[in-house]
């Protein structure tokens, strides 16, 4: 079983949505996750749950993964239960008290989060599923995400992140720092600092949701199509991307996204 909705609509600023799953007979499992514009939490509602990333490996009921621009491996035990969040990187000071930076290519598990957010684990522990999207609400509701998502991050910055992912990573960042009045280097300066990521990852990172976006509505459709509407240079740029972020080729990544395609739907894609 798995159920996603959609955080209650004056959080959504800040949360995305909530993403419930509970899978069972299928003994231990093991997923990637790809790079994308939110801060992701995990939280185990029975075992713990086990991640992976280069130079990395964490075991325990939360975990919070920040900015990447590369895949992590999550491995859950038998039967895993939990919530999968996703969280807009311009609440992080507000919700976690601290900039996007500190958390970029990092796994931070619950011993690590001094703040009200290391609580959530034992306040759900008992939750039937069917009360877990309002709890979840009613605590970051709590929280004043909806009045101070933005708290702390400059306005400019905040403009640059929605301008880049609004226009898919097409943009350029000297026309940011043009319309800014900026610099390009205080530009890219200023977004690393607060973000920990660069202009141009963040940039890439745009590109491939909108790919993926685009490959889901249509999995059957050319990869060079998509490549060029994505705004990739062209179909080798798009697989090359495609081996970073997720560890897997367009069509691989496809089966498992998808694994009632057949392969004849598939071949027109290798």
């Amino acid at each position: 079983m798995r159920v996603t909705r959609q955080a209650a609509k004056d959080l959504r600023v800040s949360l995305s949505d909530y993403s419930l799953y509970h899978i069972k007979g299928l003994g231990s499992l093991e997923s990637r996750t790809s790079p994308s514009r939110h801060i992701t939490m995990v939280l185990s509602l029975d075992r713990e749950i086990s991640v992976r990333s280069p130079g990395f490996e964490f075991a325990g009921r939360l975990v919070v993964s920040g900015l990447r621009h590369g895949f992590r491996t999550v491995r859950s035990r038998s039967d895993p239960f939990g919530i999968r969040l996703s969280i807009s990187v311009l609440a992080t000071r507000s919700l976690f008290g601290m900039p996007a930076r500190e958390l970029a290519n990092q796994n931070v598990g619950l011993s690590e989060l001094t703040n009200s957010v290391g609580a959530l684990p034992d306040q759900l522990e008992n939750s039937k599923p069917e009360n877990v999207f309002r709890e979840l609400d009613s605590f970051f509701g709590n929280q004043k995400l909806r009045f101070d998502s933005e708290r702390g991050v400059r306005k400019e910055l905040v403009w640059v992140w929605n301008r880049i992912f609004n226009c898919n990573g097409t943009t350029r960042v000297v026309d940011l720092a043009a319309e800014l009045g900026w610099s390009r280097r205080h530009l890219t300066g200023q977004f690393r600092n607060e973000f920990g990521i660069t202009t141009k990852q963040a940039m890439r990172i745009a590109q491939f949701e909108r790919a993926c976006a685009l490959m889901r509505c249509m999995p059957n459709r050319d990869l060079a199509q998509i490549a060029n509407e994505a705004g990739f240079a062209d179909q080798a740029h798009l697989a090359r991307t495609w081996a970073e972020f997720t560890g897997w080729s367009p069509t691989q990544w496809l089966v498992h996204e998808f694994p009632f395609l057949q392969d004849s739907e598939l071949a027109g894609l290798r």
